[in-house]
């Protein structure tokens, strides 16, 4: 008793503590004040209500302890933002065209809604990551604190590595110099996966970044599943794109070929012809579709050479030689063929040319 509130606590906390009272006595009405106190190391939060005694330059000053009900409200507050990030991540999954716009749009979330400092991704070169395999019969959790050795075996079994309660004085690891500074006391390394192949990591910095519970490092596992599911998919829509200009780059060849080509099936029947065809036989593309090949079948060959050509397909893969076809208007002409089946459909369409 007797001692003044600056022998007591320490001084930014107790001219806090005095502006309460002041404004309490001025004011002559009851005011609720939250403060927080360091109390054996601990870090420890108290509400306050701070009322006049009558007509006195006396308060009564009631405190309870509620800490728990704090942190609990922090965490609530942690999780939101990570939920948020999470929203926006699913948005630019969906929405993004092109991976350079997508990792744009992970690393702006990042900051806006996610209360994350610093954020970027590290893309890895595959060609020196297949060198570096992850040990896969080891146990490990899905999260590990990781301040020493190579945290690639880590990423590849999907792990989210971190580091929290970094000090200034401390030594970052080198994967983690580009996070931990200006102030950063915590990081994650997302590891980003293409078609199950490890191709980056999302970086992240926080000046408060508590990794040690599990629903946050649940919501960065999600997160990371997110933008690797995106990436697979953006992969396969490169891959179709690709093949369908393969495709457009094979019919404009064979469109242009000088050479009568048709495409059959396994009953060979004509799915597709070119212009050289049409202006061989008479009959256009959409006449030929769907006929078999005995439209073009002349009586200038007996039934046993038709039988030795398929039976040379069937052995050889590939028919050559003289043809007698029956051109449109009961026209006959001789050319000579080239039958086999087709490499890039595993042999169930076949292609004939004309020539």
């Amino acid at each position: 008793m007797q001692r003044k509130i600056t022998d007591i606590l320490p001084a930014d906390a107790a001219d806090g503590c005095l502006s309460v009272v002041r404004g309490t006595l001025s004011s002559r009405r009851t005011t609720a004040y939250e403060y927080r106190l360091t109390i054996d190391g601990s870090e420890r939060w108290f509400d306050a209500r701070v009322a006049p005694i009558g007509n006195t330059d006396s308060v009564i000053w009631l405190a309870w302890d509620v800490t728990e009900r704090h942190c609990a409200e922090q965490r609530v507050r942690e999780l939101s933002r990570l939920y948020g990030f999470l929203s926006h991540v699913n948005q630019a999954s969906m929405h993004a065209t092109t991976r350079e716009m997508l990792f744009e749009c992970v690393c702006d979330a990042a900051l806006r809604f996610g209360g994350f400092r610093r954020a970027w991704i590290e893309e890895f070169d595959s060609v020196g990551i297949t060198t570096r395999k992850a040990d896969t019969k080891a146990t490990v959790p899905n999260s590990v604190d990781l301040r020493n050795g190579d945290p690639i075996n880590a990423w590849s079994r999907g792990e989210v590595v971190y580091i929290t309660s970094f000090r200034d004085d401390d030594i970052a690891p080198e994967w983690a110099i580009g996070d931990l500074t200006g102030g950063m006391s915590a990081c994650a390394g997302i590891p980003l996966r293409c078609d199950k192949e490890l191709i980056g990591v999302l970086h992240l910095a926080s000046d408060a970044l508590d990794l040690k519970r599990n629903e946050e490092v649940d919501l960065l596992r999600e997160i990371g599943g997110d933008i690797s599911l995106a990436l697979t998919r953006l992969n396969i829509v490169a891959k179709h794109a690709a093949q369908a200009a393969r495709i457009h780059l094979l019919a404009a060849a064979l469109e242009s070929s000088r050479d009568g080509i048709i495409i059959m099936d396994l009953d060979t029947r004509i799915v597709s012809a070119n212009r050289a065809f049409s202006n061989l036989t008479g009959y256009d593309e959409v006449e030929a579709v769907g006929h078999p090949l005995s439209l073009l079948r002349s009586d200038m060959h007996p039934v046993e050479f038709y039988r030795e050509m398929h039976d040379t397909l069937a052995r050889e893969g590939y028919w050559q030689g003289k043809y007698g076809i029956k051109a449109r208007a009961a026209r006959y002409c001789r050319t000579s063929c080239l039958s086999a089946p087709s490499q890039a459909t595993t042999g169930k369409l076949s292609i004939m040319s004309l020539y």
